[in-house]
């Protein structure tokens, strides 16, 4: 039986369709599976929705996930990221954040970024952070930069909510006398 989780925070709704059982610390689920080792092995399917314009900013899936009133986190998580209603990136990582209040969804553990608008690129890096509200992307530790076949490597990079353009190092990130020893514009 599946039981639906949602709630309305700070302006969005995070919706999970679950087979778990729900855990201390969560939104209660509404009911259990009768049979709770069967159930968790099931992904759990993840929706995150701005209640304000109907705009789907994720959906997903995650082996396991806890939310409280101010931040949803998810392990092992493969999901889509929506740019204007639209797929942008599908993302792939160990273990997501998402803050209701500040409206930023952080990805860690080994991220991959996968754009689904421009064609063969590629993102991998330690943490990602996509801020909504101001429309970008923050990765930093060990970060592949991939198209067609070419690579570039770096410490941090600042990109679109497309992987349209990509700056390596991120400005913000920069250190006090490191130099730009590559800007990336994909198009």
């Amino acid at each position: 039986m599946r039981s639906l989780l949602s709630c309305a925070l700070s302006g969005f709704i995070f919706l999970m369709a679950s087979n778990l059982p729900s855990q201390s610390g969560s939104i209660p689920v509404k009911s259990k599976p009768s049979n709770a080792a069967a159930a968790q092995s099931k992904p759990i399917e993840v929706n995150i929705v701005d209640p304000k314009t109907s705009k789907q900013i994720w959906f997903g899936h995650c082996n396991n996930s806890v939310s409280d009133q101010k931040i949803a986190t998810m392990w092992t998580i493969d999901g889509v990221f929506f740019q204007n209603s639209k797929p942008s990136i599908r993302t792939l990582a160990p273990k997501a954040t998402y803050s209701f209040d500040t409206r930023i969804a952080r990805v860690t553990g080994g991220v991959k970024l996968i754009s689904l608008t421009e064609k063969n690129v590629i993102l991998t890096c330690d943490v990602a952070e996509y801020d909504i509200a101001k429309n970008k992307i923050l990765g930093r530790g060990h970060v592949v930069c991939s198209k067609e076949g070419s690579k570039i490597y770096g410490n941090s990079f600042l990109a679109d909510p497309k992987l349209k353009q990509v700056i390596m190092p991120a400005p913000e990130l920069m250190q006090k006398n490191e130099k730009i020893y590559t800007n990336i514009i994909l198009k």
